[in-house]
């Protein structure tokens, strides 16, 4: 199970495969799920001139209570700063 995400290629070489993440499903508010980052996509997608990098990001933890298309927060560890989480919080839905 893994959702995926579609950044802007601003965002998108703060990215790399194995980063850790942290996962909230709203539907399922009495947890979080943990999971890696296993795929960067090389090509983007050109969407009205903005252009967005598809990352997909593993459940390492999944529950049968997680279904397709659920609502998703994803946080990534794209860096560590002595004692300081700088985390990359997007919304999305689980595939």
């Amino acid at each position: 199970m893994q959702v995926k995400i579609p950044l802007i290629e601003g965002d998108i070489n703060k990215i790399k495969v194995g980063q850790d993440a942290t996962i909230d499903i709203a539907a399922i508010k009495e947890r979080k799920f943990e999971g890696n980052v296993i795929r960067v996509d090389e090509y983007g997608t050109d969407t009205s001139g903005v252009i967005t990098y598809n990352v997909y990001v593993k459940i390492n933890n999944p529950d049968p209570a997680i279904k397709p298309s659920m609502s998703a927060t994803v946080t990534i560890e794209a860096a560590r700063h002595e004692n300081t989480l700088v985390p990359n919080n997007l919304n999305y839905y689980v595939i």
